[in-house]
C-alpha cells in the first residue's frame, strides 16, 4: 500500500489474537479502486485475506509477510518483487505464491496502473481435506512464480463471494477458496491437461486466451499463431464449435468484464473500457448499448433494458 509501508501496511489477521479478528472490508488510501478484506466469512478461516487492487503507478508496498500462503495474480501490468536478494518479475496474467512468514516487498514502483488480485489462504487448513495436494505446498522454494491464465476464472469466484452477502455464502466460499488452491496447485506441478468430450483443443486453447486475456488486441491473425494453425481453419472450427466466431467471442468476453466491473467498482467508465480492450469510450459506448440495451452509466445505476 501507499508509502510510508510497513507500518501503514492495512490489519492483517495473522497478526491480531484470534479473539480479536472480525472481519473487516476497506479500500487502501490511494488506490484507483478495489478493495481488501479480511477474514471474509468467519466460517472459513482458511482464507485469511483477500483482495483485488487496482494501483497507479506510484504504489509500493513495503515490506510485509503472512501467516499463510499468498496466492497472487497480476492481471494487468507488472511488477518486481524483492524476497531477500532475489528479485522476482511477474507479468501481466502471471502468478506467484509465497510462502508463509516469507518476508518480500515491491521492488520498485511499477511503471504503469496497475491491476492484481490476492488471496492469503491456510493451505494446510485445504489440504487436511484433500492431503493429495500437500506435496506440491511442501517445498523449500519460499516464492514461486508461475502461470496465472487458469487463476483468472477461480480468482474472480472466490473475490465475488467474499465481497457479497448471499444464501450458502459460506459453502460457497469455501469452495472457492478450495478450487483457486487446487488451480494452483497443478500450476505449480505443471500438470498435463487433456480435455475429454469437448471442443478441439485449438477452439479450448484459444478460448482460455481471450478468457485470460480479453484486453489484448487480439486478432484472428494472432489468434491462430498463438494456438498454432491457419487462420481460415482456426474461424471455421471455432465458429463450428462455439456457434458464434472468435471476433464475437472476445466481445462478449469483454461486456461481461466491464459489466462486473462496473457493479463492483466506483472506476470511472472511460477507465473500464479501455482497460477491458476497447480502442476508445466511444466504441465501447456503442457496444455496451448494442449488448445490454442501455448505457454504461444506467447499468451501472441498476437501470435494465
Amino acid at each position: 500500500m501507499p508509502s510510508p509501508a510497513p507500518a501503514s501496511l492495512p490489519p492483517n489477521p495473522e497478526n491480531v489474537s484470534n479473539s480479536l479478528v472480525t472481519t473487516l472490508h476497506w479500500r487502501p488510501a490511494g488506490l484507483l479502486a478495489g478493495f481488501s478484506a479480511t477474514r471474509p466469512e468467519p466460517s472459513v478461516p482458511e482464507l485469511r485475506h483477500v483482495g483485488e487492487h487496482f494501483a497507479p503507478s506510484n504504489w509500493e508496498i513495503g515490506r510485509h509477510r503472512h501467516g499463510g500462503w499468498e496466492i497472487y495474480l497480476q492481471v494487468g501490468g507488472s511488477s518486481e518483487w524483492r524476497q531477500g536478494r532475489r528479485v522476482h518479475r511477474v507479468d501481466g496474467n502471471g502468478a506467484c505464491a509465497v510462502a508463509p512468514g516469507v518476508m518480500h516487498e515491491l521492488a520498485r514502483r511499477p511503471n504503469a496502473d496497475h491491476h492484481y488480485a490476492f488471496a492469503i489462504v491456510d493451505v494446510d487448513a485445504v489440504c487436511s481435506r484433500m492431503p493429495e495436494l500437500s506435496p506440491a505446498w511442501s517445498t523449500e522454494e519460499p516464492f514461486r512464480v508461475f502461470p496465472g491464465d487458469r487463476l483468472v476464472a477461480p480468482f474472480r469466484r472466490v473475490l465475488e463471494e467474499a465481497s457479497v452477502r448471499a444464501s450458502f455464502r459460506n459453502r460457497a466460499l469455501r469452495l472457492a477458496v478450495e478450487q483457486l488452491v487446487v488451480v494452483a496447485t497443478r500450476e505449480l506441478t505443471g500438470a498435463s491437461w487433456e480435455k475429454v468430450l469437448s471442443a478441439p483443443r485449438v477452439v479450448e486453447e484459444a478460448r482460455r486466451l481471450m478468457d485470460a486475456r480479453p484486453a489484448e488486441p487480439w486478432k484472428l491473425a494472432s489468434l491462430a499463431r498463438a494456438v498454432g494453425v491457419s487462420q481460415s481453419h482456426l474461424g471455421a472450427l471455432f465458429t463450428k464449435s462455439v456457434g458464434i466466431a472468435p471476433h464475437r467471442y472476445l466481445l462478449e468476453r469483454r461486456i461481461a468484464l466491464a459489466k462486473e466491473w462496473l457493479l463492483e467498482t466506483d472506476r470511472p467508465i472511460t477507465s473500464i473500457a479501455l482497460d477491458v480492450g476497447f480502442a476508445s469510450s466511444q466504441h465501447f459506448a456503442k457496444a455496451f448499448r448494442n449488448a445490454t440495451g442501455v448505457s454504461a452509466r444506467l447499468f451501472r445505476r441498476g437501470v435494465r433494458s
